[in-house]
This record gives structure tokens, sequence and C-alpha cells, in this order.
């Protein structure tokens, strides 16, 4: 499989640079699998008027992974900015509930679990010997690349993978059905 040869930019490409980067006939189909992957795919073919091949083709098309990395990438990004901004606001609500004892508790207990979805609960400050706290929202990562061409090197590279272990898995299937069976 040759590689598409795509300008290199950087991992964090933004949405808007990866979909340029996309076939305009593939453009629209990109955008909705961005938002989710099709519960029917048939259905889907059928708004996008193509067939099934078409949309196994075009699903891993490397423009095409990569543009929805970069808005899936976006997106977390864009949650991860508004769970910090609701970090900082819980902070102010605990240090207004120190000086304001009317302050409503099911402010305090919001605040409470905000830091506490981001890492920043009571368990985080404890000395290292003490429990660990769940994960922290913010430590999302999506692996994936935004650049067209590491997917498509991505893609070769599992694609032999799966080849290698179908190979070995032939062949031991192979010898099990030509080893003689020493019990009779």
């Amino acid at each position: 499989m040759s590689v598409i040869p795509f300008p290199q930019p950087t991992d964090d490409m933004t949405p808007a640079a990866a979909i340029a980067k996309v076939a305009p006939e593939r453009q629209s189909f990109a955008i909705a699998l961005g938002d989710a992957e099709p519960r029917n795919i048939s259905q889907f073919c059928r708004e996008y008027d193509i067939s099934r091949p078409t949309y196994y083709a075009w699903r891993d098309d490397p423009a095409v992974v990569a543009y929805i990395t970069a808005y899936r990438r976006s997106i977390v990004g864009r949650a991860r900015d508004a769970l910090l901004k609701l970090a900082l606001d819980a902070v102010d609500t605990l240090g207004e509930a120190l000086s304001n004892p009317k302050l409503p508790m099911g402010a305090i207990r919001a605040a409470e679990t905000i830091l506490d979805r981001v890492g920043l609960s009571k368990e985080a400050a404890l000395p290292k010997h003490a429990p660990v706290a769940a994960d922290p929202v913010l430590n999302i990562n999506l692996s994936m690349p935004t650049n067209p061409n590491e997917v498509a090197e991505q893609q070769e590279r599992r694609r032999r993978r799966e080849a290698r272990a179908l190979e070995a898995r032939y062949r031991t299937q192979a010898s099990e059905r030509h080893t003689p069976d020493l019990a009779d």
C-alpha cells in the first residue's frame, strides 16, 4: 500500500485543517462519522447514497480517520477546558463557604463533586501511602494520529499483524490435522 503524500502537519491538527485533506465527496461522510459511528450502517449508507463496501473504504481512508481523530480531540479539549473552569468555580464556592455559613449545602456538595472529578478531592491531598482516588477525568487522551500519513502507516502495520496472526493460526491448524494420533 502506498502512503498518501500529505504535508507533515503537527499532531494537533485542527478539525478544519484535517477536513481540508479529505476528498470533497467524502467530507460530509467524515463529518457525520466524527459525531458518532452509525448504529445502522445500511441506513447510513442509504442516507449518503453509498454502498456498504464504499462505507468501509471511506471509513478506513487515512484522511477521514485523521479528521475524525482531530474532531474528537477538539471536543475532548473543549470539555476539558469547561471542566477546568468549573473546577475554578468550585474552588471559589468552597472559599465562599468558609465565610458564608448560609451557603446551600447543595452548592458545597456540587463543588466537592466537581473537584473530585478533576482529581482535586481531599483524597488527592493525602500522603502517598493513602489509597489512590479514581483517575481524574482530565487524563483523557486520544492517541490516534491526526496526520493521514501516520494513520495509513498505522493501518498497514495492523493489517500485517493480522495477516501474520492468521497465517500462524492456519499453520497450527494444518499441523494439527497432519499430526498422527499416538493413542492409536
